[in-house]
Parts: C-alpha cells; sequence; structure tokens
C-alpha cells in the first residue's frame, strides 16, 4: 500500500500528452461562435493525440483553451463566456473521452448556479466512463485584481467556499485507474506549495494548464518552477501551454512538456506552434516507489503564520468587481501592509497594441 487513498490500477503504464493549442479570443457579443470553434479545435487535439504514436490515457490542454482571454473583458462579459458546468461543452467533451477511452484535463472559467455572478477560473478532469470527476477551482491568483483575469478564486471566498465544500476540496486530487492526479492553474504554480499541497493529499501526477511563460521568459522560469514541482514531491507532471499562432513557431507560449519525478524533461515541444508532446507515464512502478512527502511541518509552519500574504482572504465574498481597473482598485484598498508588489499593473493602451501586433 502507498499509504494514501487510491483506486486499483487498470494498467502498468499509461500514454499521456500535452496539446499545446492555440485558442481564439471569443467575441462578447456573440460568444458562442468563439466557443464552438475553439472546442472543435480541442476535439481534433483529443483525435490527433489518440493517433499520434497510439491511444493516450490522459490528454492535458492549456488554460484558456475554450474562451481565449482579454484582460479588459468585464463581468458582464465574462459572465457571456464562461462556461456553465455541467453544460454542453463538458457533454462533447465527455462523448469524445468515452469514445477515445481518455482521461481529458483542461482549464476553464465557469459559471456554477450555486455561485451567481460569480465567473470561476477551474481546471477540471474529464473519465471516460463518468464524464467530469474532478473540478478544482483556482485557488488564488498571484496578485488579487490584477494580471490576465480576476476570477472568483478559492481564497477571495475562503469562509464560504469552506463552509460549503469542506477543507479537503482547496486541494482535491482525483483517483482515478489511471492513477492520481493533481491538476492547477498557471500562476498557482508560482507557489512551491501548491504542487506540495496537491502531493500531500496524495497526487501521482501533476497536470498544470498555463497560457505563456514559455520560451518568452529567457530559461522558461515557469517551466522550471514545475519541473522542481516534479523533483520536490516525486511526481510526474504534464506541463500544457498555449502558442501564440496557430501553426506557427512564436516567441510566447511554447515549451509544453512531459517530467519525471526527478525534474527530468523526457518530452518537449520542439517550438512555440501547434503540436502534442507525448510520453508514458510507468504508472504501477512509479506508485509502489511514490509516497507522501515526509517533512517536519511544525517548523516551516511557524515561518508561514508569521508572514501572512499581502492581500485577505474573502475580498469576493460581498463584492464583485464590474471589471478589471475596479477589482485593482478594491485589492489594493484592503492591501495589508506597505510592502512593494513585484507586478506592474496592466496597461490597457499597451495591452491593446500587442493584441493587435499579434493579431
Amino acid at each position: 500500500m502507498p499509504g494514501y487513498a487510491t483506486v486499483p490500477l487498470q494498467q502498468e503504464a499509461i500514454n499521456v500528452a500535452a496539446c499545446q493549442m492555440m485558442s481564439v479570443n471569443t467575441d462578447p457579443a456573440n460568444p458562442e461562435a468563439g466557443k464552438s470553434a475553439n472546442l472543435e479545435h480541442m476535439l481534433e487535439f483529443c483525435d490527433l493525440a489518440s493517433g499520434f504514436g497510439g491511444p493516450k490515457q490522459l490528454v492535458v490542454f492549456p488554460e484558456f483553451g475554450l474562451t481565449g482571454y482579454n484582460t479588459f473583458w468585464t463581468r458582464e462579459e465574462w459572465l457571456r463566456i464562461a462556461i456553465h458546468v455541467p453544460g454542453p461543452e463538458i457533454d462533447r467533451l465527455a462523448k469524445r473521452a468515452k469514445e477515445l477511452n481518455c482521461h481529458i484535463a483542461f482549464q476553464a472559467h465557469t459559471q456554477e448556479k450555486d455561485w451567481p455572478g460569480h465567473f470561476i477560473p477551474c481546471s477540471l478532469l474529464i473519465s471516460p466512463t463518468d464524464g467530469l470527476i474532478h473540478t478544482h477551482w483556482k485557488a488564488y491568483k498571484d496578485f488579487p485584481g490584477m494580471g490576465l483575469e480576476y476570477g472568483t478564486t478559492t481564497h477571495a471566498v475562503l469562509d464560504k467556499f469552506v463552509k460549503k465544500y469542506g477543507y479537503e476540496k482547496v486541494w482535491p486530487v482525483a483517483r482515478t485507474p489511471i492513477g492520481n492526479i493533481g491538476t492547477y492553474v498557471c500562476s498557482e504554480g508560482f507557489a512551491p506549495e501548491t504542487a506540495r499541497a496537491l502531493a500531500f493529499n496524495g497526487a501521482e501526477v501533476l497536470c498544470r494548464s498555463i497560457a505563456g511563460g514559455g520560451r518568452s521568459l529567457g530559461a522558461g522560469k515557469m517551466g522550471l518552477q514545475f519541473r522542481a514541482d516534479c523533483a520536490a514531491s516525486s511526481c510526474w507532471g504534464i506541463y500544457a501551454n498555449r502558442c501564440t499562432i496557430r501553426g506557427v513557431g512564436s516567441m510566447g507560449g511554447g515549451s509544453s512538456m512531459i517530467v519525471d519525478p526527478n525534474g527530468q524533461v523526457v518530452a518537449e515541444a520542439i517550438d512555440a506552434g501547434e503540436q502534442i508532446v507525448a510520453g508514458t507515464i510507468p504508472i504501477s512502478a512509479h506508485r509502489k516507489t511514490h509516497f507522501v512527502p515526509n517533512i517536519p511541518t511544525e517548523i516551516y509552519q511557524i515561518v508561514l503564520e508569521q508572514h501572512p500574504g499581502q492581500f485577505p482572504p474573502n475580498l469576493y465574498a460581498d463584492c464583485l468587481p464590474k471589471d478589471y481597473d475596479d477589482a485593482h482598485a478594491w485589492s489594493l484598498k484592503h492591501k495589508r501592509d506597505d510592502r512593494p508588489m513585484n507586478f506592474t499593473p496592466v496597461d490597457r493602451g499597451e495591452w491593446d497594441a500587442i493584441r493587435k501586433k499579434a493579431g
């Protein structure tokens, strides 16, 4: 027994793929057209991955795969764009998962009936037998109210979330016949504690969906972070990044990869264009030697308690900012201290110019 909860494995090894896909930005005035085009492209990638070196048991997609993104979409626009859970996109992906006998991991901004007015960045996992089996709300954003979106994270409604679902749902792990799978999104991985929390809860395979942070950052800081996550917690990892221009290499995105428990890259994208990165995880052998991290948590807990985050939890419990600027101002109003932030707010004019240049 590995010392953590599992279900029996269905095979000795699993074939996996990171789908380095480009999505188009949806038009808030006609969101279904863009989402439909992106969904069809995802389904095409599922088919291609299945035919690329044989059937796959797990395929992982980048962040914003179904919707694209725009920093300055308003909440009203996001609520027209974000998918519903359950909803038609989930149904289509579940059907394809069943047809291919494959698990599908992806990121999406979602809407749920129990959270009216919220749009929620999530990582999700679909099973070939049971449909949607796993939803992990993005636990936190690196800087609340800033960056590429201001959706509702777990931290933003922490007390209500825990009261409703229990703390175990903050860092959920899917226990499947192909292994224990933990999922997370983009800036969650800026802190090594994210992967470690999933590993403590029994994750054997880590899936990180991201948009950007590939070769455009020189040495690829985010990719290095992911490799460190896998090495520190002895997990296999699948890192799925987007590309910037469909079918063409570019300066942004890229570096999708499969990583072993020593942090070594066993397969990686050849450039930042659209492609499939495939590998095999010896999940049965891995489980025999894998263990939950064993560290003296008490000595770290004291330090963490002495250094609370710059922003308190529950910022969106009773206030839902109407747009990026509103979210930015609301967060700064509640900033706990005067420590400088290593983040520059996005300038609307510069962002529009960048997106126009990129096409």
